[in-house]
């Protein structure tokens, strides 16, 4: 009986001690998963606020673009109408 007591007792020493690590275990996953959420999110954060920067120099350049698209097509007809009027 004193050997299976004492094994007993080895046996309840090692299910707390692993309950103990399960328990330590599981809080550093929960930790850890609240840090990848985390991350994550400032991830979506980041590529969003990318995204609509790029967006944002695109339209600017576009305008760029059709500004200096519409300056040369005016100086286009200018000299054509000049070459018309030597002409």
């Amino acid at each position: 009986w004193e050997k299976a007591d004492a094994e007993v007792v080895s046996l309840r020493c090692q299910l707390e001690s692993m309950t103990l690590s399960k328990l330590s275990v599981d809080e550093r996953a929960t930790h850890l998963d609240g840090a990848l959420k985390e991350c994550m999110k400032q991830i979506r954060t980041v590529k969003e606020e990318s995204e609509q920067k790029i967006q944002e120099v695109i339209l600017m350049k576009s305008q760029q673009w059709e500004k200096f698209k519409l300056e040369l097509e005016a100086e286009i007809d200018k000299l054509d109408k000049g070459l018309r009027e030597e002409a």
